[in-house]
């Protein structure tokens, strides 16, 4: 995979460079609960289109998620994430933000997980490319 790159809109993203498979979808709140009935929901994207590979992490649990959906990539694609935080949300107050990671698998006998971490609020938000 290139390097993590972010986009005009404030989205973490990375450029596929070869087809494979984008699967298991793991978040961890970084020991933080979800508080106030607001959960957290991460969504890989596709090209800055969401997929349907989602993990939400609600109160009291600190970890999330999805290995049974996935989605198909090709060379030039651009994956990246989005959450649905406000930027007032107490439980992003500090600069513990989730630890996210998911498997990008080739075919080739090569599987790769990839992780992002301590990303900013800006970056969680969402947001177009």
């Amino acid at each position: 995979m290139s390097g993590i790159h972010v986009s005009t809109g404030g989205e973490p993203f990375i450029v596929c460079p070869i087809a494979g498979t984008i699967r298991d979808l793991y978040v961890d709140t970084n020991t933080r609960v979800p508080t106030d009935g607001k959960p957290l929901t991460i969504t890989m994207r596709k090209n800055f289109v969401d997929t349907l590979l989602t993990v939400t992490v609600a109160s009291p649990n600190t970890t999330g998620s999805d290995t049974t959906t996935t989605f198909s990539v090709v060379a030039g694609d651009i994956l990246s994430i989005k959450a649905n935080l406000t930027t007032g949300d107490q439980m992003w107050a500090t600069s513990s933000n989730p630890h996210i990671g998911w498997v990008y698998d080739t075919g080739f006998d090569n599987v790769t997980p990839i992780f992002m971490s301590n990303w900013g609020i800006s970056a969680t938000t969402g947001g177009e490319g």
